[in-house]
């Protein structure tokens, strides 16, 4: 028996490390593609500058390769060029997403019809997501807390009306699994955004499907912070797209599901200013110290 754990520890851990490697040459991969855009827009921009300032006569003796840069790129891209690549996920996309929700859901229901789930944590986020469905104190009778002196997931109080309508244990598994799967939509975007073809897309979107975390992080009950992958996944998004307001509510958003990641905001603000991205820093590293001490 512990030879056969012992083996599956061990493909598990094979399997986890390729999809480390290959999300890693990826990841480095969509950051030299992102400078180069960064790069080509600064260039762009440069040249409609200097041609709108010189004099007749020195604009018409633009060089034909400025010209010919000029027209190949559409107009949107002198603005943004995320906004030139933007394009829906196929259908397939939303049929597999679907069909791995429903698996997910299924599987965690599956355990918990098992009787092998726990009151740590589903018992208690179920007790809580109950009372405040009912207009009751959210106090846990597990851990003797209020619901916000536990990690501070003020975002979980989204789960009372479902709670209200049928209060279930499965909305938690549904909820969960909807966090998970979801989390590569904004990813498929992200290689959009990157200019990269649909097949590599594909891939990204497979390897976050198939992360051997992923799936055991669905079976163990339940947390609230897996409703925050999709929100920091945005986020990223919205930073390389340059929507400010958007990337501060996505990170907003995710502190709310556990207080803790506020650490990872703080982080997001340090990779800022090792950027020497200066506007808005200290909006993002304040609401990061917020949400990780209050």
């Amino acid at each position: 028996m512990l030879v056969a754990l012992a083996a599956v520890a061990g493909a598990l851990a094979a399997w986890a490390g390729v999809i480390v490697t290959v999300l890693m040459a990826l990841w480095k991969r969509l950051d030299k593609r992102f400078d180069e855009l960064k790069a080509e827009r600064q260039q762009t921009r440069a040249d409609v500058r200097d041609l709108g300032k010189a004099p007749l006569h020195q604009g018409l003796k633009f060089s034909i390769s400025q010209h010919s840069r000029l027209l190949r790129l559409p107009i949107t891209s002198v603005t943004n060029p995320a906004a030139v690549r933007f394009q829906r996920p196929p259908r397939l996309f939303w049929l597999i997403s679907t069909l791995l929700v429903g698996l997910f859901w299924g599987l965690a229901a599956l355990k918990h019809y098992f009787l092998q789930s726990t009151a740590w944590d589903l018992g208690i986020f179920d007790q809580v997501a109950w009372k405040m469905s009912q207009g009751l104190e959210p106090h846990s009778t597990f851990t003797d807390l209020h619901h916000m002196g536990d990690h501070g997931a003020w975002a979980f109080y989204a789960i009372a009306p479902l709670y209200w309508l049928a209060p279930s244990v499965h909305w938690l598994f549904l909820t969960q699994a909807l966090g998970l799967i979801l989390t590569a939509l904004p990813v498929w975007h992200l290689g959009v955004q990157a200019g990269l073809k649909q097949r590599e897309r594909w891939l990204i979107c497979g390897l976050w499907w198939l992360q051997p975390v992923v799936f055991n992080v669905n079976l163990f009950d339940f947390h609230p912070e897996t409703w925050a992958m999709p929100f920091l996944a945005l986020a990223i998004w919205a930073n390389r797209a340059e929507r400010r307001w958007l990337w501060i509510a996505c990170l907003f958003l995710a502190m709310g599901c556990k207080g803790a990641l506020g650490l990872i905001v703080i982080g997001v603000a340090l990779e800022q200013a090792l950027r020497r991205r200066w506007r808005g820093l200290w909006r993002r590293y304040s609401l990061g110290e917020a949400g990780f001490f209050c």
